[in-house]
């Protein structure tokens, strides 16, 4: 986690969450991504019904194959969440699921027809800021993609599903590289309308821990990318 000091504010961005249960540290920060998400998916937009709230919190069954995410500021003691989501993880072999399939692939199945999402494929879910600071929110929340982003990068991937309302997707396109794939549909589940899209996730160039001050990966220096021409390049 990327830990950043202002007077008596801790802000942290990172992992808070694996399959459904925090990471060590984590507990009350998780445990208030769950109250958020039903503050706002539940009792305030009623996308989702009042029996999906459980022990204060909103879960589903997506959560044991998923990890959350979150931009997190501490002060005196109190927690509070700023912006946070979850990825849905298609091919995890932690927990087996009886329908692995990712929701964009259930609710756009013309999209993918016989070339279903590979294993692993991930599905941003559950998008959540809060602050009363619009400018610090909207900041949070590209601090939390670009994490994510980081994230998924180091772990291979070079795509990411959504499926979101179509006035965040506008407001997502001027940060992110994001293609719209499925077209407007009233999804009952979420009592709302949706679209699914598709977000790039861009190479990000890192200092080599083989060669010190180097952005390399073990890839490059392998094929013999380390040489005079990368240090040009």
């Amino acid at each position: 986690m990327r830990d950043l000091q202002q007077s008596t504010l801790r802000r942290t961005t990172g992992l808070i969450g694996s399959g459904g249960v925090p990471v060590p540290g984590s507990e009350t920060a998780y445990r208030r991504f769950l109250e958020l998400r039903r503050e706002v998916y539940v009792d305030e937009n009623g996308f989702l019904p009042a029996a999906r709230a459980a022990d204060g919190g909103e879960t589903d069954a997506d959560d044991v194959r998923s990890l959350a995410f979150a931009v997190v500021e501490e002060s005196a003691g109190e927690v509070r969440i700023v912006a946070a989501l979850r990825l849905i993880v298609k091919g995890r072999v932690i927990r087996s699921v009886p329908d692995d399939r990712l929701p964009v692939e259930r609710y756009w199945p013309e999209v993918f027809g016989p070339r279903p999402a590979p294993q692993p494929s991930v599905e941003v879910s559950r998008l959540i800021a809060r602050h009363e600071d619009r400018a610090h929110q909207h900041e949070s929340v590209l601090e939390l993609y670009a994490a994510v982003l980081a994230f998924l990068d180091e772990a291979g991937l070079r795509s990411a599903y959504g499926l979101v309302d179509p006035v965040l997707e506008r407001l997502l396109r001027p940060s992110l590289t994001a293609t719209r794939i499925g077209e407007r549909r009233w999804i009952e589940a979420y009592r709302s309308v949706n679209v699914a899209i598709v977000i790039d996730v861009p190479p990000i160039r890192r200092l080599s821990r083989w060669l010190p001050g180097r952005y390399l990966t073990a890839r490059d220096i392998l094929v013999g990318l380390d040489g005079d021409q990368e240090l040009a390049a």
